[in-house]
C-alpha cells in the first residue's frame, strides 16, 4: 500500500480490508475486487474429548457466532458465507 501511494507500485494486490478506507485514491486508482480462494473457518476436534466432544455445545457455539456480523465489522463487507469449507470459487452451490 505505501508503494502504490509514493507511486513506486502501478499494481498491488491483496489490499487488507482495513487498508482501504485510509487509501486516499484521487483518481488515480481503482480497486477491482474479485473472488478469493482464501476461506477464514473454525474447526473442531471432538475426537480429543473435553466440551466440544458434545454435538450440542458444537452447535450451540456455531449458532452464537453471528457470520455476517464478522464478515460487516471485521472484513468490511469483504467476504461471502460459505455452506461449506471449501472456496465458493469452487462450488457456489452449496448454501451456508
Amino acid at each position: 500500500v505505501a508503494a502504490l501511494q509514493t507511486q513506486e507500485a502501478d499494481i498491488i494486490t491483496n489490499i487488507p480490508p482495513h487498508l482501504m478506507k485510509l487509501m486516499d485514491w484521487k483518481g488515480r486508482s481503482f480497486v477491482s475486487k474479485t473472488p478469493s480462494v482464501r476461506v477464514i473457518f473454525m474447526r473442531f476436534d471432538p475426537t480429543k474429548g473435553g466440551p466440544v466432544a458434545d454435538k450440542r455445545v458444537r452447535q450451540a457455539i456455531a449458532q452464537g457466532i453471528n457470520m455476517e456480523a464478522i464478515i460487516k465489522k471485521v472484513l468490511d463487507g469483504n467476504g461471502v458465507l460459505l455452506g461449506q469449507p471449501l472456496p465458493i470459487s469452487i462450488s457456489d452451490t452449496i448454501l451456508p
